[in-house]
């Protein structure tokens, strides 16, 4: 049925904080296998503004959720579905979203800093509705900043083998991120900062990291074929002879080594000790 009163297809039921915290406990007594447990279904709510933070909403569903603005912090959601879920501006400080899915998700201007993201699938999706006039159409999230919108923070982020193949994270910050084998093929990584970061046998093919803050961080085994690197600054990056910049041996660790062999060797007549600690 038709008219001027139909919903639009994106439309999201909002709930309120007491009707979220109801869901909440229904879902603790589902993993505290208690009567009356139920999963923790937001499919298609709005969330926005309220505070989720140290909840445990492992295997909550969050497809196309609006959580614009809302407090994470700390809350567990392994296995979680965040498929093409609005969560700009959304806290997720030291929260556990291992193995979550977060396709589609637009994270502009979230904040992930120590959130732990294990095989975390991040890859590209689109959430479409039923409409009358289309039949269906891709729903987008809705901006809550200009177009210039700032990146989300993943500073010191777990991101270990996760699928980022074709994400857009413009100036997104992943310093001091552990990022060891992540698909980052595709992905859309202009003025981002790696620095410090953990990429050791990640797949960086066809990125663009134009002007990317790649300082100090560990590249050795990457996969860069096609990459872009334009005014990227990869000062004392840590590289193997098949990823771009310097290789290992013209690294400062090497000199660092050299220095402490002759230090063991002359009984500390020379040389200096080395010390990796940061």
């Amino acid at each position: 049925m038709s008219g001027s009163n139909a919903q639009t297809p994106a439309a999201r039921r909002r709930i309120t904080q007491q009707e979220l915290d109801a869901i909440c406990a229904r879902h603790d007594r589902l993993w505290q296998a208690k009567p009356g447990g139920a999963r923790a279904v937001f499919a298609w709510m709005d969330l926005s503004g309220l505070s989720l933070a140290g909840r445990n909403l492992a295997d909550a569903d969050f497809a196309a959720a609006c959580l614009i603005g809302c407090d994470l912090t700390g809350a567990r959601l392994d296995n979680a579905t965040f498929f093409g879920a609005d969560m700009q501006d959304a806290v997720f400080r030291d929260a556990s979203m291992r193995r979550s899915d977060l396709r589609g998700a637009c994270l502009r201007g979230a904040d992930l800093t120590g959130a732990d993201l294990f095989e975390a699938d991040l890859r590209e999706g689109a959430i479409a509705a039923a409409d009358a006039r289309l039949g269906f159409r891709v729903i987008e999230a809705r901006s809550v900043r200009d177009t210039t919108a700032q990146g989300a923070c993943l500073a010191g982020a777990n991101l270990e083998r996760s699928k980022l193949t074709g994400v857009v994270a413009v100036a997104a910050d992943f310093s001091d991120a552990i990022m060891k084998d992540c698909k980052l093929v595709r992905a859309n990584l202009k003025q981002a900062s790696f620095k410090g970061a953990n990429l050791a046998g990640a797949d960086l093919s066809g990125a663009d990291l134009t002007g990317a803050d790649l300082r100090d961080a560990v590249l050795v085994g990457v996969k860069s074929a096609m990459w872009r690197t334009d005014g990227a600054d990869m000062a004392g990056a840590l590289t193997d002879d098949k990823s771009a910049g310097a290789p290992v041996g013209k690294m400062p660790a090497a000199d660092m080594l050299s220095e402490h062999a002759q230090w063991c060797e002359t009984g500390g007549a020379s040389g200096q000790p080395s010390v990796f600690d940061g």
